[in-house]
């Protein structure tokens, strides 16, 4: 299998833990998964979404210390204040690990959209940035790094470097992936139980079976 390194943020919903990123950084499921602080690997606990649309992927691990969790949904923007915190020029910030560097705490500005709600930020990003968690200058976690901006040129293609494709996080429903994750993991339960009380059948079954003496 393949080796990805992507950023990702550190969040809290419903009394758990949870880490957001994209779904291209995610190549090995979740024995495959950790995540990296200053203190060591911190392991996936459970796969919550993969979401390979808007390329994201949602992550449940267990508390990590030396880490502040960012609140959903107390800590998004509500109602006009999406409105505002996408504003043309508004101010952002993300903190990631472009080129498997920092962290690095980096700077941008809203420049515009695109036909699916997606942002351009005029930032800096590179490989590995991926999945940053961007914040507004008020702290409201409003995005996430997706790519960089590709351009072609008289000598071929070259990556914009500054020009940073974003996705806002009124796109993800949270309640919905958490609950979904839930159900699915409470239909391989039944079904686990299931084979397991057909393979016992199965056992008592034959232990019935009797055998003449020569």
């Amino acid at each position: 299998g393949g080796i990805s390194t992507a950023s990702g943020t550190y969040v809290q919903y419903d009394n758990k833990f949870y880490i957001l990123t994209v779904a291209h950084g995610i190549v090995g499921g979740c024995l495959g998964t950790s995540f990296m602080t200053e203190k060591g690997l911190h392991l996936c606990k459970k796969m919550i979404e993969i979401n390979n649309i808007i390329d994201y992927a949602i992550v449940e691990v267990d508390e990590i210390p030396e880490r502040d969790a960012v609140h959903i949904p107390q800590h998004l923007p509500r109602g006009h204040q999406w409105k505002k915190d996408f504003s043309i020029m508004t101010q952002t910030y993300y903190t990631g690990f472009p080129n498997a560097m920092g962290p690095f705490t980096v700077n941008g500005k809203v420049a515009g959209y695109n036909e699916n709600d997606f942002v351009y930020l005029h930032s800096y990003g590179w490989s590995g940035c991926s999945g940053a968690g961007i914040f507004s200058e008020k702290g409201r976690l409003i995005a996430y790094v997706l790519a960089l901006t590709v351009g072609q040129t008289q000598y071929g293609f070259n990556v914009t470097e500054d020009i940073i494709i974003a996705v806002p996080l009124f796109k993800i429903d949270w309640e919905r992936a958490v609950k979904t994750a839930k159900e699915k993991t409470h239909y391989e339960q039944e079904e686990r139980s299931s084979i397991h009380s057909k393979l016992s059948d199965s056992a008592e079954s034959d232990s019935g079976f009797g055998y003449s003496n020569p």
